[in-house]
């Protein structure tokens, strides 16, 4: 057992404010899934960090309103797209978004490394964070980054992490359940709303 476990001055009121700074720093809002990330080693405590884990980059770019946007009809090779990975084909392919609204989307430079669960918090994904798939797309058009990633709601209904690469050959474009990606690399570039 570590000598933390018997020393006598910590209260439970002191385990309490470590878990919610766990769940302040993973943007998780259940206490019980803050201890369980915890001690699967999905979590650490740390200290607040003074960087911030994503800088903006630029001001941000308004993308125009769409009646209807059908993925399968966008993501082509004639609109330059070379690959499409297989959650990509399966979960975000078959999305269909009408009357999708005009939006200021904004561009994100990540500083260092890190998990889905802290850029996702820090992208507020569950409030206001996830972005249209209609407005991904824009955004890989208008070529804003030659790599560029965002969290879109796929045809299960689900958050994914999806990414674009432009290369040689075109795009290739992924999709990732967040969580299941280990680590985004710092420089990785976001959008969110």
């Amino acid at each position: 057992m570590s000598k933390f476990a018997f020393a006598a001055e910590v209260l439970p009121g002191h385990l309490n404010a470590m878990v919610k700074n766990l769940m302040r720093q993973a943007g998780i809002r259940d206490p019980n899934e803050a201890v369980r990330a915890f001690n699967a080693g999905e979590l650490i405590l740390s200290p607040r960090d003074p960087q911030a884990l994503l800088k903006p980059v630029g001001d941000p770019v308004v993308l125009p309103a769409v009646a209807k946007f059908t993925a399968k009809d966008a993501f082509t090779k004639a609109n330059g797209v070379a690959y499409l990975g297989d959650n990509f084909k399966q979960y975000i392919l078959p999305v269909v978004e009408e009357n999708v609204p005009e939006v200021a989307v904004r561009v994100w430079d990540l500083t260092r490394a890190a998990r889905d669960i802290r850029i996702a918090a820090q992208l507020n994904v569950d409030e206001t964070g996830e972005l249209s798939l209609t407005h991904y797309f824009q955004a890989i058009q208008r070529k804003f980054h030659t790599w560029l990633a965002a969290y879109v709601i796929g045809s299960d209904n689900e958050t994914w992490a999806v990414r674009a690469y432009l290369g040689s050959g075109g795009w290739g474009v992924f999709a990732f359940r967040p969580g299941d990606r280990d680590w985004w690399r710092a420089g990785d570039r976001f959008l969110s709303r």
